[in-house]
């Protein structure tokens, strides 16, 4: 069995009884005794697990109550990998594969409750598993991958792109990567890939992991147009009413900044955040209705009043 299984075991011990003997541990699991200290010793250095030799009763103790590899928390990973197996459409065989390993780290005590905890992506775009498996190839190999990419409403066009980073945002697939048309990094809808082939020819871009990190985790959403040289902005949005509660209980980013001003008798959340494009945060916005002013800077501010109107003109007339 796996180190990880080994690792849910003892912490469960420490949880249940307080104290783990890693001679049962050794046992159950068919290890050495110096394997399962190894164990011990990854939980104490790596995890910061609090964990402490017990002459007395020649087992080990953990000095506060230990959180890692939560029971609870494990079963919720389980729904969400069973959930995205469905809705990634892989073959049955695979979907049922996914759910077997998850299910081996589950506490025998939680099993029972697994089919009733459902996670449900709330979309899902679907895309060719063949042009996944190129683009991996041509980012494992370092070299140039050649796609024919549809953009909506137009005609479809080649490009030749250097993937850098892979993301699910919202249950849609990205490829962020270096387009050589535009010399600039763009990213890429996995759903509008409509094929992909490597080349031999080399990567090219002089990219730092630690700078592309930075530019991913910049901005809210997926839109972030730092892939083509701009600034952050900080947009604040006020909320009122219901959604002023159901936000003050959300993160929208990490650097986010929220400020409750109650000073009408009800609940108002000032959330500041920072984009790097206005179109997505904008939708967002909409979403909320009457509920959510977008406060500024002006300019955000004007766009949203303007998609306003531009709706109250197509449904109300003018």
């Amino acid at each position: 069995m796996s180190q990880t299984e080994r690792l849910v075991y003892i912490t469960q011990c420490l949880r249940d009884y307080g104290r783990v003997d890693i001679r049962r541990v050794s046992e159950r699991f068919e290890v050495d005794l110096r394997t399962v200290k190894r164990d011990i010793e990854y939980l104490r250095d790596r995890c910061d697990c609090p964990i402490e030799y017990d002459r007395k009763t020649r087992t080990y103790r953990s000095s506060k109550p230990v959180d890692i590899f939560s029971p609870g928390r494990y079963l919720l990973f389980y729904a969400y990998a069973a959930g995205m197996a469905k809705s990634l459409s892989l073959m049955p065989l695979v979907a049922k594969e996914i759910q077997k390993q998850a299910t081996r780290i589950l506490d025998p005590r939680h099993r029972e409750l697994a089919n009733a905890v459902i996670y449900e992506f709330p979309s899902v775009e679907t895309f060719d598993g063949t042009v996944l498996d190129e683009l991996f190839q041509s980012f494992k190999e370092r070299v140039a991958c050649d796609i024919a990419y549809a953009k909506p409403g137009k005609d479809e066009e080649h490009r030749m792109i250097e993937p850098l980073r892979f993301i699910n945002y919202d249950g849609r697939w990205y490829v962020l990567a270096f387009c050589r048309a535009s010399g600039e990094k763009r990213q890429f809808s996995l759903s509008r890939i409509r094929s992909a082939m490597r080349t031999r020819s080399p990567f090219i871009a002089a990219v730092d992991d630690r700078e592309l990190d930075g530019i991913i985790g910049s901005g809210y959403g997926i839109m972030r147009t730092a892939f083509a040289e701009t600034e952050t902005v900080w947009v604040t949005i006020r909320f009122t009413g219901k959604s002023a509660g159901i936000v003050a209980a959300q993160e929208w980013h990490p650097k986010q900044k929220a400020e409750r001003d109650d000073a009408d008798g009800e609940l108002n959340v000032l959330l500041t955040v920072p984009v790097e494009s206005y179109e997505e945060i904008v939708r967002r916005v909409l979403f909320y209705g009457p509920e959510a002013e977008a406060v500024s800077p002006g300019d955000f501010r004007e766009l949203w009043l303007a998609k306003i109107g531009e709706m109250h003109k197509k449904f109300c007339g003018d």
